[in-house]
């Protein structure tokens, strides 16, 4: 169970941070309390600063100061309603009136008669309330003309005893910070029942509780709800302990800290499940939180090996740790501005550290293919072309299935390879027809196709007879060429096909060295060409040679192609994607082709 997991990812993060199980109450305030700079969005913090006199405390200065880590316990921000105050004074600054009316005065009007502490405030602050605007004004007009960055968070300080003291220093802020998020959870509750999640009787469970984390579990409507229309009976749908709740929010800051990454445009969370009760996963316990403690950092060796768009990811580390845990990988959806799941897309459950590594080899094998090095990717720009989920989301797939190859390939499923085929080319004649400059999308279409089938995934398919070595004298550099990527030209049809692809590109230049067009190109037929369409373009590919009197440079080429065509026999076995993907390929790596077989040299004569 995903909750399960999450819940226990927390303990463990607890436990890594010498916090005993017994002591979980005294943890829940660094559990709840947020980052008002989380996104690094509010870099400048605004302290109304009050100074303890004989008669109470009186306004004295706005303090400014740089947002850090070390002081988020002492901020103790927690949002609270969007058109009211927080739980705490501490808010971000949006309009400084409207701000300063509903989140600091509205706090202090909300909460000001709950102990003497905040009453001596509110009178403070009724009382310089003017000054106190003015000089917030003040300070975010200098801020905005020294600064990129404006954005403001505000909050209270008390100099108090020769120091600055903030909402998190005092018992009284804390406090009524830990009592209105249990009354958040009361809501909907019950006495003396088992939680669902760890399955032990305790005194209290909570029904609403994961409503307050997760959004996509709700309540707002009656059907949703076991008791029917009685809202108070909700408690029974997934009644929770406060002990596992606070686990599982601690489990879901980390991750959303350390652990929430983009595959392919798509939000996930990665989730460990670790095994209980055997000494040596403890070491694999203490790897993984150092792994994803290192998340942040892009500057590691491991990027050069990732395997999605997203710099911070750390699946090639995960991979290497022994199969005494597994991972979860959970996809969602999340509403503008939130990362909160707020829809489930896919949830790949199980997956040991061995199938990842699995991944990553077939990567690494599929990326070493020479064919995508060096490759011109725009003017002046060359670059490896190394096989990636988001390039592969490229090719026009939908959410839905990108998430099914996702899914597949993480299960180690069986995938049709013509099904990939058609998804490769839908994106390759849209560029052609364009005639955009097509060869990174192209190879970009080949290092997936590589991918897949070194995974195993296209295994279903029969293999393809391989023919024998035509009696030309190109013969043997064209069949070398071709054993150095033996995955790929697995048969006389593709091997046919892509050389005259490598032809009809060096008519496509000739042609536009002497018209400045490319007229020839309606014979494609937007690559749209059946098996009868590629055995008549070889002659016509002929005449327009002789017609330039080009001819005599391609001879050996054209009887080479035409010994490939007599090894295929008829009725060849390759759909109409498959073969004009070949037929593409041959184009693009027109000039590689002519190298190989010597044709370059001899051209140049």
């Amino acid at each position: 169970m995903m909750l399960q997991a999450i819940k226990e990812l927390g303990e463990e993060k607890l436990q890594q941070e010498g916090i005993s199980p017994e002591n979980i109450a005294n943890k829940v305030l660094s559990t709840v309390v947020q980052d008002p700079n989380k996104n690094g969005n509010y870099p400048n913090v605004f302290v109304v600063l009050f100074r303890k006199t004989d008669g109470g405390f009186n306004y004295d200065r706005i303090q400014r100061e740089e947002s850090t880590k070390t002081k988020i316990s002492r901020y103790l921000y927690r949002r609270g309603s969007p058109n009211g105050p927080n739980i705490t004074p501490t808010c971000l600054v949006t309009d400084i009136d409207k701000t300063f009316r509903v989140k600091l005065e509205g706090w202090f009007t909300k909460f000001g008669q709950a102990n003497p502490l905040f009453a001596e405030l509110h009178r403070a602050i009724a009382t310089d309330k003017r000054r106190i605007l003015g000089d917030i004004k003040r300070e975010a007009e200098f801020i905005s003309s020294v600064k990129k960055q404006e954005n403001i968070v505000l909050t209270v300080g008390l100099w108090e005893d020769e120091k600055l003291n903030y909402p998190g220093d005092y018992s009284e802020f804390r406090d009524l910070l830990r009592e209105e998020i249990f009354n958040k959870y009361r809501g909907i509750s019950t006495k003396d029942h088992v939680c669902a999640v760890c399955g032990e009787k305790k005194v209290e469970v909570f029904g609403e509780a994961l409503s307050q984390i997760f959004k996509f579990y709700t309540l707002d409507k009656p059907g949703y709800i076991a008791g029917g229309f009685r809202r108070e009976e909700a408690w029974k749908n997934f009644p929770i302990c406060l002990d596992c709740m606070f686990k599982i929010e601690e489990g879901q800051k980390f991750i959303n800290d350390h652990l929430a990454f983009r595959m392919g445009g798509q939000r996930y969370w990665l989730i460990p499940e670790f095994l209980r009760g055997i000494p040596e996963a403890s070491k694999s316990v203490t790897e993984f939180f150092q792994i994803a403690d290192r998340s942040g950092d892009t500057l590691r060796d491991e990027r050069l090996a990732l395997i999605t768009e997203d710099e911070r990811e750390i699946l090639k580390e995960c991979a290497e740790l022994p199969d005494l845990l597994t991972y979860k990988f959970f996809f969602f959806e999340a509403q503008k501005g939130s990362s909160i799941p707020h829809e489930i897309t896919l949830l790949v459950e199980d997956v040991l550290p061995s199938r990842l590594s699995r991944i990553f080899e077939a990567k690494q094998t599929a990326d070493r293919c020479n064919l995508l090095h060096d490759v011109k990717i725009r003017k002046n720009e060359y670059a490896d072309i190394k096989f990636r989920f988001n390039d592969f989301r490229g090719f026009s797939l939908s959410n839905k299935v990108f998430l099914e190859v996702v899914d597949r390939v993480f299960r180690g499923l069986y995938l049709d390879r013509g099904l990939v085929l058609s998804w490769l080319m839908t994106r390759i004649r849209q560029e052609f027809i364009k005639d955009h400059y097509l060869k990174p999308t192209l190879l970009r279409g080949l290092s997936a196709l590589l991918f897949f089938d070194e995974l195993g995934m296209f295994s279903q398919q029969q293999e393809q007879y391989k023919g024998g070595t035509p009696m030309t004298d190109l013969a043997p550099l064209a069949e070398d060429f071709f054993d150095r990527y033996e995955r790929t030209f697995r048969s006389p049809p593709s091997k046919a096909v892509f050389l005259l692809g490598v032809l009809t590109e060096e008519l496509l230049n000739i042609q536009f060295d002497k018209r400045g067009s490319k007229p020839f190109r309606k014979n494609l037929k937007s690559l749209m060409m059946k098996e009868e369409d590629f055995r008549g373009l070889l002659p016509k590919i002929q005449n327009k040679l002789e017609e330039y009197g080009k001819n005599c440079y391609y001879r050996s080429l054209e009887t080479l192609i035409s010994d490939y065509f007599l090894q295929s026999g008829q009725d060849w076995d390759m759909s109409t994607d498959e073969l004009n993907f070949y037929f593409v390929l041959g184009m693009n790596l027109e000039a590689t082709v002519i190298e190989a077989l010597g044709l370059k040299k001899k051209r140049e004569r």
